[in-house]
């Protein structure tokens, strides 16, 4: 078959390939990282995932790329059977967002459907990715077989604009839409203090901030997997809109995260770690709301303008940091392992 030659799935010793076997979170995250061509990985630290076992590096590759993660007890449970829901909002974390989405009300058992999985299904619903059975059942917590995973993933090849070669933006005004990039995308310093769009993009490397200006990055319906802002030569902005995500940011130079309008999947920057010499006696800006804040860099300013901070971290690096609070802005947990200070009215 087409999976077989392009390497991402094969069949067993005996010659069969077995279509209707149901197939493990461990297994689909392989074919997923080969098909994709996923080389990057994360560091990891699931409570039953040991360096032994032969898919160790592969959830770290798909822990990198964000398109998984494991549950609240700190497990992966790469072993288990990966469910038709489980897997839509794996994909949904892949594949760009449909023009238009589709009513899953045309599913019979759409009542069915997790309310977390509810946004994943309907992308890969929309896009005829994942789509109901000869009854119009989507069978949610059914397991996913080893020809609907074929099945899935050949689509996603066939059906999205994959970039496998990493992308380098060298000078400002630049947009980029409705594309996978699976390596690392640098907004060059030839940006200068312009501004650079990406629109409906998955962003499954790092994104590279080393350039723009006060409205410098946009992201619009876009997921990025990992950021790191490392702009020396002016304060960027960085403004998150619609369905976007930024997983995990990391800034080592004064900057500005806005979130703005988020709706559907996007959740805006979920964890945000400032670090490096960089921002001593410098700030960064936050406008949102935000899961986790850390603070590793010492005498370094963080400003609340609006929203909240589910967990904030000051870390025993960060001493003199200094945190300013504006009205109406909460912070809903403070870690403080170093002396700082706290301003505004917040």
């Amino acid at each position: 078959t087409k999976a077989v030659d392009r390497g991402y799935v094969s069949g067993y010793s005996d010659g069969t390939f077995r279509p209707n076997n149901s197939i493990t979170r461990a297994e689909f995250c392989k074919m997923l990282n080969s098909a994709l061509g996923i080389s990057s990985t994360a560091q990891v630290s699931f409570t039953d995932l040991k360096s032994s076992q032969w898919y160790y590096t592969d959830v770290q590759k798909a822990v990198g790329a964000g398109h998984i993660g494991g549950y609240d007890d700190g497990t992966f449970k790469g072993d288990n059977k990966i469910t038709r829901q489980e897997a839509a909002v794996v994909m949904s974390r892949i594949v760009t967002s449909p023009s238009k989405a589709k009513d899953l009300s045309g599913l019979r058992d759409s009542s069915s459907i997790a309310s977390w999985a509810k946004n994943g299904v309907t992308i890969v619903y929309s896009k005829g990715y994942m789509v109901g059975d000869n009854n119009r059942r989507f069978n949610p917590s059914g397991n996913l077989t080893r020809a609907e995973s074929v099945k899935i993933i050949e689509s996603l090849l066939d059906k999205e604009t994959i970039v496998k070669s990493n992308l380098t933006v060298l000078t400002a005004g630049q947009s980029y839409s409705d594309k996978i990039y699976v390596g690392s995308v640098v907004v060059s310093q030839g940006v200068g203090k312009g501004s650079v769009t990406f629109t409906n993009c998955r962003i499954l490397g790092t994104m590279l901030v080393n350039g723009g200006g006060t409205s410098g990055i946009r992201l619009a319906g876009t997921r990025v997997s990992n950021m790191t802002v490392n702009n020396t030569q002016a304060t960027v902005g960085v403004a998150c809109a619609g369905a976007s995500t930024v997983c995990n940011t990391y800034v080592s130079t004064p900057c500005a995260l806005t979130e703005a309008s988020l709706t559907g999947i996007g959740t805006g920057f979920e964890n945000v770690t400032l670090g490096g010499t960089g921002l001593s006696g410098k700030t960064v800006t936050l406008s949102g709301n935000y899961n986790t804040v850390t603070v590793n860099s010492s005498k370094a300013g963080l400003d609340l303008t609006s929203g909240k901070i589910a967990s904030l971290v000051i870390s025993s690096s960060a001493s003199g940091s200094e945190i300013g609070l504006s009205s109406g802005t909460t912070v809903d947990k403070a870690t403080i392992n170093a002396s700082c200070s706290f301003t505004g009215q917040g």
